[in-house]
């Protein structure tokens, strides 16, 4: 027979398992917009004198910028769920702090 709290992945060890995996993919994202902000400065160093290869390296230059931003999201995003961690039940409760059950507090989560 399967309980409430078996099928619950919010109730005891299953919440705590489930942020610890989004915080493990939001540094495994992390890490790799940053190796991949290393190859953009490697392009910009390269010393293209064409006007093909000045162009590459300006939109290398955006796209960096952009990817930028997004490592400083990813770490916004990173401090937003460990804030989320204290929140998250010790037992068998199914809500949150506030008193909502997780899907409701964040939509589309699984």
């Amino acid at each position: 027979m399967v309980t409430d709290a078996a099928m619950d992945p919010w109730s005891g060890d299953g919440a705590q398992e489930a942020v610890g995996h989004l915080m493990s993919r939001l540094a495994g994202c992390s890490v790799r917009v940053e190796q991949v902000l290393a190859g953009c400065r490697d392009i910009q160093l390269l010393e293209w004198q064409s006007p093909a290869g000045q162009a590459y390296r300006e939109a290398v230059s955006v796209q960096a910028a952009a990817l930028a931003q997004s490592l400083e999201r990813l770490a916004e995003a990173r401090a937003a769920v460990s804030r989320f961690v204290p929140e998250v039940p010790l037992s068998g409760s199914s809500t949150l702090a506030g008193g909502s059950l997780p899907g409701q507090a964040f939509p589309g989560w699984p």
